[in-house]
C-alpha cells in the first residue's frame, strides 16, 4: 500500500499479538526503516548522514555527489557510473541477504511478516520497464525472473486526503 496507510504499524502488531512465533522483516528501500541490513548498506547510510547530513528518504539514491568531486567531465563521469554500479550490486545484495534471513526464519519454523516488498515497491517502474536505465532492466528482470515473491500479500489503503496527511508525500492527486 502507500505510504501512510498503516503497513509499518500493523507488521508490528501483528508481531506483537500473534499466537505463533513470528519475524517481521522490512523488505522496502528506506535504509532508516530497515530493521536487517548489510555493514556496506549501514556504512552507506552512515556516509550519507555524516556527508551531506540527510536523512534517507527511501529508495536507491546515487551518493556520487557525497563530498567533492574530480574537476575533469570525463572523471565526474566515470565515478558516477562506477558509483552507480556499486550501489546497484549492493541494493541486489541487499534483497538478497533480507531473503535469505527469510528463508532461515521459515526454516526455523517461524511466520515471517514481511513490512513492504522490493518487488511491489519497484513493479511499477523497474519490473514494467517504466525507468530505462540499465540498473532499472536489470533490477526489474532479476525481481521477476529470479526473486521469490511472498506467498501473501495484503494490499492496505487509505483515502488520499488521510494518506497525504500522514506523511506530505506527493500530492493528492498522485495519492
Amino acid at each position: 500500500g502507500p505510504d501512510g496507510c498503516g503497513k509499518s504499524t500493523i507488521s508490528k502488531r501483528l508481531l506483537q499479538d500473534a499466537s505463533f512465533k513470528s519475524k517481521r522483516i522490512y523488505m522496502g528501500v528506506d535504509r532508516d526503516e530497515s530493521n536487517y541490513a548489510l555493514p556496506t548498506t549501514r556504512l552507506i547510510r552512515w556516509l550519507k548522514q555524516k556527508l551531506k547530513g540527510e536523512q534517507d528518504q527511501g529508495g536507491p539514491r546515487n551518493i556520487s555527489n557525497a563530498g567533492k568531486l574530480p574537476s575533469s567531465s570525463f572523471s565526474k563521469k566515470l565515478l558516477k557510473k562506477i558509483t552507480t554500479a556499486l550501489v546497484f550490486f549492493n541494493n541486489t545484495a541487499e534483497e538478497w541477504y533480507r531473503q535469505f534471513l527469510t528463508w532461515y526464519f521459515i526454516r526455523s519454523g517461524q511466520v515471517v511478516i514481511f513490512d513492504r516488498h522490493f518487488y511491489a515497491d519497484f513493479d511499477h517502474y523497474h519490473v514494467n520497464g517504466r525507468d530505462g536505465r540499465w540498473t532499472s532492466r536489470l533490477h526489474g528482470y532479476m525481481l521477476e525472473n529470479f526473486y521469490p515473491k511472498p506467498d501473501l500479500v495484503i494490499y492496505l489503503d487509505a483515502p488520499a486526503e488521510m494518506l497525504f496527511a500522514r506523511k506530505k508525500e506527493g500530492t493528492i492527486e498522485l495519492l
